[in-house]
């Protein structure tokens, strides 16, 4: 557990347990989470099952829970870690229940906190579609910099998919 103690809206990191197959499938029917990330559409409890026990390929995969309750509130995850370049690919979503609160923004300073004690950490390197202006000016509060648009790398917006605009931030 990595925990944030600022303020009521405090937050913290967990490992995925079996008892996050149910919220995380409730969240996982929003259509904002369906918007834009890419989880399977339409989304069933076996995916959460799947994604539980195996982390879908991510290098790791964390539930954002409240201090004060422990009510999940959203996933964060390092997709990739990239030890040559000591890079890490990070990914969040926060439920529809904790939104506009400043759960993803306290999410992601305790993941980059996490980071920063893997060996060789750098950077880390959040991909997110061009039309996504609320999951943009999210890692901008965090510190992230915006390093370009992609010419080959995209990301879902709906049904379709928009160039990625790369943000870096160095640890």
């Amino acid at each position: 557990m990595i925990g944030n103690n600022d303020g009521e809206n405090a937050v913290r990191l967990d490992p995925l347990v079996d008892t996050d197959i149910d919220w995380i499938t409730a969240a996982c029917q929003d259509e904002e989470i369906q918007h834009w990330t890419v989880v399977p559409r339409p989304y069933h409890r076996h995916h959460a099952v799947e994604f539980v026990a195996t982390g879908a390929g991510e290098f790791r995969n964390r539930a954002v829970r409240t201090v004060a309750d422990l009510r999940p509130v959203g996933m964060i995850s390092i997709h990739s870690f990239d030890a040559k370049s000591g890079t890490a690919d990070i990914g969040y979503w926060v439920a529809p229940w904790a939104r506009r609160r400043g759960v993803a923004r306290a999410a992601i300073t305790l993941l980059c906190t996490e980071i920063r004690a893997i060996p060789g950490a750098k950077f880390v390197l959040a991909r997110i579609a061009e039309t996504n202006v609320a999951s943009r000016r999210t890692v901008e509060s965090c510190g992230f910099e915006l390093t370009g648009v992609s010419a080959t790398e995209t990301c879902p917006d709906g049904t379709n998919t928009v160039a990625a605009a790369l943000y870096r931030l160095g640890l």
